[in-house]
């Protein structure tokens, strides 16, 4: 829960300081690994959440050339 707690605060804060729901993702999934560390140890555990997370950043592909283009939507902005 604790690491669920820290990841949910990261993605919190990044939408709240830039309003990108993708690049809070990606920034969590960056994170989650280290806070695993962290918060626990180096074990199977921290390899299978490395891997989710670049599981994760590899499905973003899409919104990281959006967000590098500018192109990508904002929170509570309306649809074009």
């Amino acid at each position: 829960w604790r690491l669920g707690l820290a990841t949910l605060a990261t993605w919190l804060i990044i939408a709240y300081a830039f309003r990108y729901s993708s690049l809070s993702a990606i920034v969590a999934a960056i994170f989650a690994p280290f806070f695993y560390v962290l918060m626990f140890e180096i074990d199977a555990i921290a390899f299978s959440i490395t891997a989710m997370s670049a599981l994760l950043l590899f499905r973003h592909q899409k919104n990281i050339a959006n967000l590098l283009a500018g192109k990508e939507s904002r929170i509570g902005s309306k649809k074009k």
